[in-house]
């Protein structure tokens, strides 16, 4: 990770009834805009979940959650928030739901190689924005923040877009295998169904949400 190993880049994806989600996100190169969209982010989910009581946060993998511990511990801030989050289950891990409920034909259970089976093709291309994540990751590493091109950024966001979309669709896309696996028996292999994965009754339209951040690691670039 970079020296600061900061959340560099906040993004999400909501859907407010049909069409396209919603993606909005929020850069943090420095410790003051970090913190910032740390709480930002923390209000926003607040107030969604004020309005959606059975709103939950989908992501893929469990960094998230743990980011969100990392930097309230950081910046001593929205302690009663999270906590009020995790004690909710408000975070639901997709790949936790997808491993411990299905069995794929996929060579590994990263989000990229389960695309294909709920056809999500991706706008970003996957080597372009792995060049662009590293000029972002070198410059954090040598606080050279400013020298980061407007067209960089564009290019880490696309493929920070396409992260929390597919989420959202990979969500959709369980929601629709549910009432078929929850039919099936399993005794002698005790897998969950999705329905039992999730755990919570399926929200509204209005109050989905699927979550993903781009951080900054030199190991990974984005979620898996």
């Amino acid at each position: 990770m970079a020296p600061s190993g900061r959340e560099y880049l906040f993004g999400w994806a909501t859907e407010d009834g049909p069409g396209d989600p919603r993606y909005e996100c929020l850069w943090a190169l420095d410790p003051a805009s970090e913190r910032s969209a740390f709480e930002a982010f923390v209000d926003l989910v607040m107030a969604r979940w004020e309005r959606h009581p059975e709103l939950h946060v989908y992501h893929f993998a469990p960094y998230e959650p743990a980011a969100m511990k990392r930097l309230m511990g950081r910046y001593a801030t929205r302690e009663n928030e999270i906590d009020r989050m995790l004690r909710a289950g408000l975070f639901v891990d997709l790949h936790a739901v997808v491993k411990q409920a299905m069995r794929a034909s996929v060579e590994e259970y990263s989000i990229k190689k389960l695309e294909a089976l709920y056809g999500f093709e991706r706008a970003a291309d996957l080597d372009d924005a792995g060049v662009n994540l590293r000029i972002v990751q070198r410059a954090l590493e040598l606080e050279e923040t400013g020298a980061i091109a407007a067209e960089v950024r564009r290019v880490v966001a696309a493929y920070n877009r396409d992260d929390c979309v597919s989420a959202l669709r990979l969500y959709r896309w369980l929601e629709g295998c549910a009432p078929v696996l929850s039919r099936e028996e399993r005794p002698s292999r005790g897998l969950p169904s999705v329905k039992d994965s999730l755990a919570r009754p399926s929200p509204s339209a209005t109050a989905r949400r699927a979550v993903s951040w781009t951080r900054c690691s030199t190991a990974s670039l984005g979620t898996p």
